[in-house]
């Protein structure tokens, strides 16, 4: 994880544009904006940094997401977008742009473990999937050799910013000891359109890299190309 060029100030100050719901400059900003109140971590987060704001005890989780960022941004900040976030949702738990009403409903005084996480992203997980950015694809069209993207989907990408792609099968939905039959997939990285240049903090090109991960039970890893410096 890194931080980009801009200041402290310049960060909160988008902050502040994000969280009232008013135009922020950037297309981070936009493509959140755009997602609407789904983003459960992003809430999630929030609201722990507004509870460690006010000195009280955090969960286990809570701990896990606020140490990298407060790594990274200092405390000071963390704290900072918290108290952003306590005054805009307000006592009553008022609406706050971006962020679930699972969250924003949810008192200070009650911090969010693994088990809140779970319920609030299951109460959520219709309206993620009803998202056009959103795709869930059949295992057997792959080893059928048919096209994944449907025309919709491509333009959500463009507008978005991002999309994901989840694959099922036959069989999935059922509880079984047995081990789903592996299936083998190629992902190719054609190109990419930068929208929003970043830099370095001294003065260098963008790098970019493309990423991939995939996990299971007893499985897990990632793979990132060589940069391509633009």
């Amino acid at each position: 994880m890194g931080v980009d060029a801009s200041t402290s100030q310049e960060r909160m100050d988008r902050w502040k544009s994000l969280l009232s719901g008013q135009d922020s400059k950037g297309a981070r900003g936009a493509a959140l904006r755009r997602s609407g109140p789904v983003n459960l971590l992003t809430g999630v987060w929030l609201h722990a940094a507004a509870r460690a704001e006010q000195g009280l005890e955090l969960t286990g989780l809570e701990r896990s997401i606020l140490e990298p960022l407060q790594r990274v941004l200092g405390e000071g900040e963390v704290s900072a977008v918290g108290r952003l976030y306590r005054e805009q949702r307000g006592e009553e738990g008022l609406a706050v742009a971006l962020v679930p009403q699972a969250v924003t409903s949810r008192s200070l005084q009650q911090g969010y473990g693994l088990e809140e996480y779970r319920a609030a992203l299951t109460e959520l997980l219709p309206q993620i999937m009803a998202m056009p950015n959103m795709a869930v694809v059949d295992r057997d069209r792959l080893a059928a050799g048919e096209g994944i993207d449907t025309p919709e989907f491509t333009a959500a990408l463009a507008e978005y910013g991002y999309g994901v792609t989840g694959f099922t099968g036959a069989g999935d939905d059922e509880a079984s000891d047995q081990a789903v039959a592996p299936f083998r997939a190629r992902l190719e990285w054609g190109g990419f359109h930068c929208y929003e240049a970043a830099g370095d903090q001294g003065g260098g090109r963008d790098e970019i890299y493309w990423t991939c991960a995939s996990n299971a039970t007893d499985y897990q890893h990632t793979t990132r190309t060589g940069p391509v410096l633009v």
